[in-house]
């Protein structure tokens, strides 16, 4: 619920309203001389003021206990209330369900398609009662009573015409609003459960969104690290690598991507990520560099030991037959600079004689 403010007025506002006032009761009177109007210009005036107090969004939200999506039955049953009233009146009742549908338009912007329907019967209730207090002379009509029959029936027919594509439209607009906020809840929890860290970069490298998984980052939420320089995460010895593979990102255009391993600082220490950067500064929804990043350090560790595995002895920890090829064929490759010394070493009873 939200809270109502009470603001004072400005002083020219109640200037306006007064001499809004003064021209409506000018045009009604000079209406009534003419024999457009039947009833009082002054009862009629004291009716406008009335509605127009009533329409406030102050007194809405007073009538339906704070929320202007709340009794909306008595709302309408109000306004069309003091419509039908006011022009029956005047002597244009005929057309007082037409501003009733009009009315209505207000509250469904308020109160959500479901107005229509309440509209639509309060039309057609209010069309009867208007003209079957024309027939028993209740009230009167500038029109004679025939032809103001005939013009209720045609406004009440456009007016829940109206009601009913007004209430179709905002139903539409209501379940794309729906939809819109399932899919941004639900791209939320992934994000917010996902072991995979994203961030947006701008292009001078600084962070313009952070998922909440980046709070491990420097042990900093998501907010603090906005507008931080990414740079300052990587290890120092990874900062040109990355820098070089971030500028040829930019330069390569829209929609280009690369993938790198850096190590970032994460909980306090050094571990390798896989780091996918996606140039997505043409889409005006992300306008920054995504980067998606995937924990990848005990992946390095099994790596590294099973390349230590294949090269060294497991008894010893010495170089191997297969890291000795290596290192040979490295020396003999023509691009080398150095020169290539071969020691042959004959270790004497370096097995134990078997008993």
């Amino acid at each position: 619920m939200r809270t109502v403010c009470s603001k004072p007025v400005p002083w020219y506002r109640h200037v306006f309203r007064l001499v809004l006032c003064a021209c409506w009761y000018g045009v009604l009177w000079w209406a009534h001389a003419e024999q457009l109007v039947l009833g009082s210009p002054t009862v009629l005036l004291m009716m406008s003021v009335v509605f127009g107090a009533c329409r406030s969004e102050s007194v809405q939200r007073w009538i339906g206990a704070g929320r202007l999506d709340n009794r909306l039955v008595l709302r309408l049953l109000l306004a069309s209330t003091q419509v039908t009233a006011f022009m029956s009146l005047a002597g244009w009742g005929c057309f007082s369900v037409g501003l009733a549908a009009l009315i209505a338009g207000t509250h469904v912007r308020w109160s959500g398609s479901r107005v229509w329907r309440s509209t639509a019967v309060l039309a057609i209730g209010y069309t009867l009662v208007a003209q079957g207090f024309l027939l028993a002379g209740v009230t009167q009509s500038v029109l004679e009573p025939r032809h103001s029959h005939l013009v209720a029936v045609c406004v009440l027919a456009v007016a829940l015409i109206s009601a009913f594509h007004l209430g179709a439209s905002d139903k539409r607009r209501e379940q794309a609003s729906l939809n819109l906020a399932r899919t941004e809840h639900r791209f939320e929890a992934l994000v917010r459960n996902s072991t995979d860290a994203i961030v947006v970069l701008d292009r001078e490298g600084l962070l313009t969104y952070a998922s909440p998984t980046v709070q491990h980052f420097n042990r900093q939420s998501a907010e603090e690290l906005l507008g931080r320089r990414y740079l300052a995460s990587v290890h120092p010895q990874d900062q040109t690598v990355f820098e070089k593979v971030f500028t040829g990102l930019i330069e390569n255009g829209p929609a280009a991507y690369v993938q790198l391993d850096v190590r970032i600082l994460h909980d306090g220490e050094w571990r390798w990520f896989e780091v996918v950067l996606h140039n997505l500064l043409h889409d005006p929804a992300v306008a920054g560099i995504v980067a998606n990043h995937r924990d990848i350090t005990q992946r390095r560790i099994d790596q590294e030991q099973l390349a230590y595995a294949a090269t060294h002895d497991s008894l010893t920890g010495l170089a191997n037959r297969t890291a000795l090829r290596q290192r040979l064929e490295a020396c003999l490759q023509p691009s080398a600079q150095t020169g290539t010394t071969v020691a042959v070493i004959d270790v004497d009873e370096f097995k134990p004689p078997s008993v």
